[in-house]
């Protein structure tokens, strides 16, 4: 009985790629402006992209957390949002060079003089490896230092930064010389640049995070 011989058809691989290839491209194209945009941009500049494309490059993480901290001491929590950023990138397991820990990096004494403060209102046990502890203790922390200089925001973040010891040490020599005061602080006064640089991240990350999260905590 003949049989029928089927053709030998020579099986091009690149000719079954093209087409996913073809799908693909305006994906990776997007992918690449979002790339270039995040790096080359400026901060000013980036304030002035869409809130879509904002909340997709900086998302906020452990919002309940946040507003729960945030509610307890009357502190914006889109600026705790934006210390968590700048600090850590919200990671829970970040551990500085100099020991400071979690998603608000505090220190070890820091957390056990803060849990000893009147006011405090979490854990009496708290844990920094802990997200929730670690945003509650680092939220209270905020809270004390912007009554400690008198609502200045930038010089309490410089203090968050650099310790509320150093900097009000900085702000005392400052006003004996006759210089600013503490609520008076410009961000050019701040005679630390490593803390200067701190600062101006976290207010430029708050204002990313309003724009783009507008509705992620409740008044």
């Amino acid at each position: 009985m003949a049989t029928t011989q089927r053709p030998y058809t020579c099986y091009d691989a690149s000719s079954r790629r093209k087409p996913r290839a073809r799908k693909l491209w305006p994906v990776m194209m997007a992918l690449g402006i979002v790339i270039i945009v995040a790096m080359g941009i400026r901060s000013f500049e980036m304030e002035q992209l869409p809130a879509t494309v904002l909340a997709r490059l900086y998302p906020i993480e452990y919002q309940e957390q946040i507003q729960a901290a945030a509610d307890a001491y009357s502190v914006d929590p889109y600026l705790v949002s934006a210390v968590a950023r700048a600090e850590s990138g919200f990671k829970a397991d970040a551990e500085s060079s100099a020991g400071a820990r979690g998603v608000m990096q505090l220190m070890p004494e820091t957390a056990d003089w803060l849990v000893q403060r009147e006011g405090y209102l979490g854990s009496a046990e708290p844990s920094l490896a802990r997200a929730e502890d670690n945003i509650h203790l680092g939220t209270f922390y905020l809270s004390f230092l912007l009554e400690r200089f008198d609502g200045n925001e930038a010089t309490a973040l410089a203090a968050y930064n650099a310790g509320h010891g150093v900097v009000g040490r900085w702000v005392n020599e400052a006003q004996a010389a006759g210089e600013s005061a503490a609520s008076d602080t410009a961000m050019g006064e701040i005679p630390f640049p490593e803390t200067r640089r701190f600062v101006e991240r976290v207010q430029h990350y708050r204002e990313l995070f309003r724009k783009g999260h507008p509705d992620a905590f409740v008044d």
